[in-house]
This record gives structure tokens, C-alpha cells and sequence, in this order.
């Protein structure tokens, strides 16, 4: 069964809102707490958008929860490779932190992978951080959010 559906009774849900994000895949290094760079919108319905230009998601209408799956790789690590979700409430200037996965690399490679189950309001903004000295392997990293 694609990992989209869940069962509900008899019957098959798909959820009603979803968006899947390609990262930057120019294979960018990164030094410090650094937003993943979001790239490409690879699947995209209802109400969560994404802004590329700023590199988080934005919730939409009718939403109170959403589900946040992210999966990075990087190369050439000394150290770890760290991830964090974090909100940003409607009329807040500051982020929360929500989640946070860490990983430390074998041979100066680590992949690191991060679930969230996020309450949220319309205007909510939510971004995914990566910590870590090394390359951020874009082409192999993706953000999936979706929502009932």
C-alpha cells in the first residue's frame, strides 16, 4: 500500500492536503544552523503552499494538524548531522522548536530523517533546520507535509 493511503474502515483515505519539496540540489556546504533550501515542488494539493524564497511551508485554511517528513543527507561530515522542525506562529516573529533527529556519519557521509505531528493554524509557518560541517547532498534530500 503507497505510504499516501491509510485504512479508514473498508475503505482507502488519501489525505486531502499534501506537499512533497525537492532541496537545492547544487550540493551546497553548509557551516552551522542553516533552513534546508527548498528547491522544486514535486507534488502539491490543498491548502499547504510552499515559499521558496524563504524556505519554509505555509499553512493554509482548514487545517489543524500536519504530518512533517524530512529526509537529509550530507557528505563529507566531521561531526553530525543534526535536524529540527520548527513553527513559526500566524502574527509571531519568533520559531519554536518542534522536533529534532541526530545522526553522526560513518566514513564523513550521514543521512538523518525527521517525523513531526504538528498543530497548526492558518498563517503558520514551518521550516526544517539542518546543523552540521559538511555538504548538504540535495538531490538525495526531501520534505514532505500533509494534513486529513
Amino acid at each position: 500500500m503507497d505510504y499516501e493511503r491509510w485504512r479508514c474502515g473498508n475503505s482507502i483515505v488519501l489525505p486531502r492536503h499534501k506537499i512533497t519539496v525537492k532541496l537545492d540540489g547544487s550540493n551546497y556546504y553548509n557551516s552551522g544552523s542553516n533552513r534546508a533550501r527548498l528547491k522544486s515542488i514535486v507534488k502539491q494539493y490543498g491548502n499547504i503552499t510552499a515559499d521558496i524564497e524563504n524556505n519554509e511551508f505555509v499553512i493554509g485554511k482548514g487545517i489543524s494538524e500536519v504530518e512533517l517528513f524530512a529526509t537529509i543527507m550530507a557528505e563529507g561530515l566531521s561531526t553530525y548531522l543534526y535536524l529540527i522542525s520548527q513553527i513559526k506562529k500566524n502574527n509571531s516573529q519568533n520559531y519554536t522548536q518542534i522536533a529534532q533527529s541526530l545522526n553522526a556519519p560513518q566514513g564523513g557521509y550521514a543521512g538523518a530523517s525527521l517525523f513531526s505531528s504538528i498543530p497548526v493554524e492558518e498563517g503558520d509557518h514551518i521550516s526544517i533546520l539542518h546543523d552540521c560541517t559538511g555538504t548538504i547532498r540535495g538531490q538525495y534530500s526531501i520534505i514532505t507535509l500533509k494534513a486529513g
